[in-house]
C-alpha cells in the first residue's frame, strides 16, 4: 500500500460568534452566523423532482441552486430562518435542513517574508523540516487551498500550481467561474506556507515545496464565505485529485453543520485528507476547550478530518489557540500573536502593485492634454485637495465659474501601461 504524505498548516482563527436573545439580536445573529433568507435541505433517497417541487412550496421556499452532496439544494425565502428550516423538516421527504451558514478566514497575512524567519520549517527552537524533505518534498501531491482564492501570477507559487483540464488552476465559487485569483491576502498566505517552491532564491519555502496547489476560491475578498460555497469547493477538490483540503477557517459554534460534514465524507471516499484550523478563542484573546465550545468545522466527527492548534516556538500552546483533549489532534507553529516576525508564521502576499497613481503636484500638467468646446484651455491645479501633495485638477484654476454650454476633458498624454 503506498504511503501517503500529509502536510498539515496551523491557522490563527477567528472567534466563533455567541448567540444572542430577542428579536434584534437574532437578527444581528442571523446576519453574522448565517445566510439570512436561505437554507440548506438535503431530500430522501427515491424522491423525484416533482415531489421535491411540491414539497418545495408546500414549506413556502424557492430553489436556487443544487450542491454537489448528493440530494441537497440551497433554498431561498422571505422571513425567519428557523420558521422556514421548521416547516422544511414538517415535509415528508425532507432528511435534514440547516441555515446556510457563514464562515470566515482565520488569519491575517504577514507583512514580511524573508525565508530566514520561517522557525517552523528550520529555526531553532522550532520544527525542522529538513529530515521530512530528505524522505519527500511533496512531489505528486496535489494541496488545495479552500481559502480566500490564491495570487495565481505570484512568483512564489505560480510554478507550483495545479492545473486541470482546460488549463484552469482551481475554481472560484465566489464569484462563480475558473480564475480563482486572491482579493484578501489570506489563500495566498496559506497556499505559500503549504507549497512555496523552495530554492529559487525568491520569498519563502513552503512545507511541501514540490507539491502543487489547487486554488479554490470560497471566501470573499473580506475573507467571508457560506457553507453553501465551503461544500462545493470540498467536493470539487476532492473531484479532482486533492490528496489534502486545508480549511484555515471556521464558523459558528454548536452542534456543527450537516452539509459540510457530508462534504468532507465525500473526500473521504476520494481518499483525501481535510485539514482544519482549531479556531481563536473569544473576545479576551485567549483560547477556548473546543470540546465544550466547539467551533466548525474543526468539531465535526469525520475519520478523514485533522484538527490543528496553534504552537509557539517554545512548543507550548500559542494563547490565542483553541485546545481540546477530544477535538484536537495536533499542534503546529501558529506564533505568539505579538507581530514580531521571528515569532509569528511568514509567508507569500499577493504581489499586487499601483500601475499608476497622480498627486498633481509632482507631475507638470504638460503631460496632460486638455480641451474645452470654448476654445479655452485653462486647467491646473485645484489646491486643497487630494493628498499627498495637495493638489486636485480643475478647468477653472483661477476661481472662474464654468462657463454655461461648455465641455472640458483632462487626459493623460501618453498611456498607462497596465502589463503586470
Amino acid at each position: 500500500m503506498a504511503r501517503k504524505l500529509v502536510f498539515l498548516l496551523a491557522a490563527l482563527t477567528a472567534a466563533a460568534l455567541p448567540a444572542e436573545a430577542g428579536a434584534d439580536a437574532q437578527s444581528r445573529d442571523s446576519e453574522q452566523r448565517y445566510v439570512p433568507g436561505e437554507a440548506l435541505v438535503r431530500y430522501a433517497s427515491g424522491t423525484d423532482a416533482g415531489e421535491r417541487r411540491d414539497l418545495r412550496a408546500a414549506a413556502d421556499v424557492d430553489f436556487e441552486e443544487s450542491l454537489r452532496v448528493a440530494r441537497t439544494q440551497v433554498v431561498s425565502f422571505d422571513g425567519s430562518v428557523r420558521a422556514a428550516i421548521e416547516r422544511l423538516e414538517d415535509e415528508p421527504g425532507v432528511v435534514a435542513a440547516q441555515p446556510n451558514y457563514r464562515y470566515h478566514a482565520l488569519a491575517v497575512a504577514p507583512n514580511d517574508t524573508h525565508f530566514s524567519d520561517l522557525w517552523g520549517l528550520g529555526g531553532t527552537p522550532g520544527v525542522d523540516v529538513l529530515p521530512a524533505w530528505d524522505r519527500s518534498r511533496g512531489s505528486g501531491q496535489v494541496i488545495a487551498v479552500v481559502d480566500t482564492g490564491v495570487d495565481l501570477t505570484h512568483p512564489d507559487l505560480a510554478t507550483n500550481l495545479w492545473t486541470g483540464p482546460g488549463g484552469v488552476h482551481g475554481h472560484d465559487f465566489v464569484d462563480d467561474d475558473t480564475v480563482p485569483d486572491d482579493f484578501n491576502l489570506h489563500g495566498t498566505h496559506v497556499a505559500g506556507t503549504a507549497a512555496a517552491v523552495a530554492g529559487n532564491a525568491l520569498g519563502v519555502a513552503g512545507v511541501a515545496p514540490q507539491a502543487q496547489i489547487m486554488a479554490v476560491r470560497v471566501l470573499d475578498g473580506d475573507g467571508a464565505g457560506s457553507t453553501s460555497a465551503i461544500v462545493n469547493g470540498i467536493v470539487f477538490a476532492a473531484d479532482n485529485g486533492a490528496g489534502v483540503i486545508n480549511l484555515s477557517l471556521g464558523g459558528p459554534a454548536g452542534a456543527g453543520d450537516a452539509a459540510m460534514g457530508d462534504a468532507i465524507s465525500h473526500a473521504e471516499t476520494r481518499g483525501t485528507v481535510v485539514v482544519a484550523a482549531a479556531g481563536n478563542g473569544g473576545d479576551d484573546g485567549l483560547g477556548d476547550n473546543n470540546d465544550a465550545v466547539p467551533t466548525t468545522p474543526c468539531t465535526l466527527g469525520n475519520a478523514n478530518l485533522v484538527c490543528v492548534a496553534a504552537v509557539k516556538k517554545n512548543g507550548a500552546r500559542s494563547s490565542f489557540s483553541n485546545f481540546g483533549a477530544t477535538t484536537v489532534d495536533l499542534g503546529a507553529p501558529g506564533g505568539d500573536g505579538s507581530g514580531i516576525a521571528n515569532q509569528d508564521i511568514l509567508s507569500a502576499k499577493p504581489s499586487w502593485a499601483s500601475l499608476f497613481s497622480e498627486d498633481f503636484d509632482t507631475t507638470p500638467f504638460s503631460l496632460w492634454t486638455a480641451t474645452h468646446t470654448s476654445g479655452t484651455v485653462d486647467w491646473g491645479p485645484a489646491g486643497g485637495g487630494l493628498p499627498p501633495g495637495g493638489n486636485s485638477a480643475t478647468d477653472s484654476p483661477s476661481s472662474t465659474n464654468y462657463a454655461n454650454n461648455t465641455s472640458s476633458s483632462f487626459q493623460k498624454t501618453s498611456a498607462v501601461p497596465t502589463l503586470g
